[in-house]
């Protein structure tokens, strides 16, 4: 496992996470519409009906929306999981803190600055932060991550 596979694993929490944001607002958007919709009578005649079908459109997009919904909240919550696992495993709690400020929840590196400075009642610099703590974290995750599948592949022997 490399230091980029990693923290591609580690970015992909965010992109799930965009993702379930992304639908909710689709969703959001035709409730709403669902909302404003009013009856449009055509011409009636013997084989067709009165109305159209917006309001069954709109309610088919609805419930459309919601199973991709669950789907992609269950594959964020397992990943977000499985992440959060793996920064447990690490031994040196400033990397733990730094991985879940960042990835986990999205913090500004001047945030994560501040509040581990904070937290670990000791100065950190932003630099030191981005750069070479931030690296350590990477490596030992990889390593992390390689152990957990090589653990894998030996259960499965």
């Amino acid at each position: 496992m490399t230091v980029n596979e990693t923290r591609k694993i580690l970015d992909s929490v965010k992109d799930l996470d965009e993702k379930v944001n992304s639908i909710i607002d689709s969703l959001e958007f035709y409730k709403e519409k669902s909302k404003k919709i009013t009856a449009t009578y055509k011409s009636i005649c013997v084989q067709e009906g009165g109305t159209s079908d917006t309001v069954a459109e709109c309610a088919a997009k609805i419930v459309d929306l919601q199973h991709a919904l669950s789907e992609v909240w269950d594959e964020y919550i397992n990943h977000r999981d499985y992440i959060e696992a793996l920064v447990n495993e690490l031994s040196n709690p400033e990397q733990r803190y730094l991985l879940k400020s960042k990835y986990l929840h999205y913090k500004k590196w001047t945030d994560i600055q501040e509040s581990m400075s904070d937290f670990f009642e000791k100065e950190y610099s932003e630099a030191y932060i981005r750069g070479k703590l931030h690296s350590e974290c990477l490596k030992n995750l990889a390593k992390s991550i390689q152990k957990c599948k090589n653990d894998t592949k030996d259960i499965k022997r």
